[in-house]
């Protein structure tokens, strides 16, 4: 064996083979620009989401007839401020001057993955209050047949489950990508 405290460690392991090629500050940029693409995106839906919720609300509110019906609307534009702040916060960290490109898209991505992985539950929370009063008054004032109520609610956990399939898909493209960027940091 080799003594160390005689050579220069530099030239004790500059023979050594790499395990994998260290990630350049391009490659490091080139991921973080394909990731903001994604989170401009995001934010484009949400902005759509919004817009789409406000025009449903304000339907929804001018042809409330009763107390109830109102506190509904005002719960469900209360929860959708709520939840959009929640997303804005998991879109749009903010970064710290002194942390790299890679550090800080690692960080990114595994706030991501953890939304992923079920942390987008609380993100519907502050709507479900409003969902709750809004189907108790749908069901007392069905003035229709037996069925009528019901096509929406079936919708909003189709729209559920749907967000169910679709995080755990994500999450395992956003675990795919952890670990290229872990691989590549090395």
């Amino acid at each position: 064996m080799i003594d160390p405290s005689h050579q220069d460690l530099r030239t004790l392991w500059q023979g050594q083979d790499r395990e994998t090629d260290p990630m350049t500050l391009e490659q490091i940029h080139a991921l973080v620009g394909k990731y903001d693409r994604r989170t401009r995106l995001s934010a484009a839906l949400l902005a759509v989401m919004l817009v789409f919720a406000g025009f449903a609300t304000g339907a929804r509110l001018i042809g409330a007839h009763d107390t109830l019906d109102r506190v509904g609307v005002a719960l469900y534009v209360l929860g959708m401020i709520v939840s959009a702040a929640l997303i804005a916060r998991m879109n749009f960290p903010r970064r710290d001057p002194a942390e790299s490109a890679g550090a800080f898209l690692k960080r990114r991505l595994q706030r991501r993955l953890a939304t992923a992985r079920g942390g987008w539950v609380p993100i519907l929370l502050p709507i479900l209050p409003a969902a709750a009063v809004i189907a108790f008054w749908t069901i007392e004032h069905n003035r229709g047949p037996a069925w009528a109520p019901w096509p929406p609610l079936a919708l909003f956990a189709v729209v559920v489950l749907f967000v169910m399939v679709r995080t755990r898909r994500q999450a395992r493209r956003l675990e795919a990508d952890l670990k290229e960027l872990d691989r590549l940091m090395r």
